[in-house]
């Protein structure tokens, strides 16, 4: 399935993988690439299971962004580290 997303979104996949390099030395999160309705998202854990967030990327005003479902953007997909950070905070209910 990530070979097929990746020939028709290859920068949302690029820089869900840059996210998810990231968030690697989290050990108390699971980052996996997943498909939604035909989109890569990065679906995020909790290996406790306690919290779990679906991240999409959305193209807004000339930009990548990272998103939650709702649309909300929280940080620039070219910031993987910046995301990273705000992706732990939330899962982590900081």
């Amino acid at each position: 399935m990530l070979a097929i997303l990746e020939s028709v979104h290859a920068e949302r996949v690029e820089f869900f993988r840059a996210l998810q390099v990231e968030l690697c030395d989290a050990r108390d999160l699971a980052a996996v690439i997943a498909e939604e309705n035909g989109y890569p998202v990065l679906s995020v854990t909790r290996v406790d299971g306690q919290r779990s967030i679906v991240v999409g990327c959305v193209y807004w005003r000339g930009v990548w962004w990272f998103a939650t479902p709702d649309m909300n953007a929280f940080a620039r997909a070219d910031d993987a580290r910046g995301a990273a950070c705000a992706v732990k905070q939330a899962m982590r209910g900081e």
